[in-house]
């Protein structure tokens, strides 16, 4: 989003968060987002969904409080999950701790 310096007629200053989206990850900063124009591109839309659709199950799966919810939904995601974790997974290997996540 554009932002303006004033509300009279200007250039706007730089691109950023408005109001409203500042204050929605502000809330929720583990929510996808993404810029409207970059979904235009079909890979960065494809992803987007993958995460919004995902983060969707995974709150369907919190909400019910079932382990045997919460083990499904990590056997049907484990690759995909490992894929969006790569930094997380490096940092643990380093660090010497065992992995949770190890396959």
């Amino acid at each position: 989003m554009k932002i303006y310096p004033s509300i009279e007629k200007s250039s706007s200053l730089v691109r950023g968060l408005g109001f409203f989206g500042k204050a929605v990850l502000e809330k929720s900063p583990h929510l996808p987002v993404e810029d409207g124009r970059r979904l235009l591109n079909s890979r960065i839309r494809g992803h987007f969904l993958t995460r919004v659709f995902t983060f969707a199950s995974f709150r369907e799966v919190k909400r019910s409080g079932s382990m045997k919810q919460l083990v499904r939904f990590q056997s049907e995601n484990k690759h995909l999950l490992t894929a969006y974790s790569q930094k997380e997974l490096s940092i643990r290997k380093n660090s010497g701790k065992p992995g949770r996540n190890a396959i």
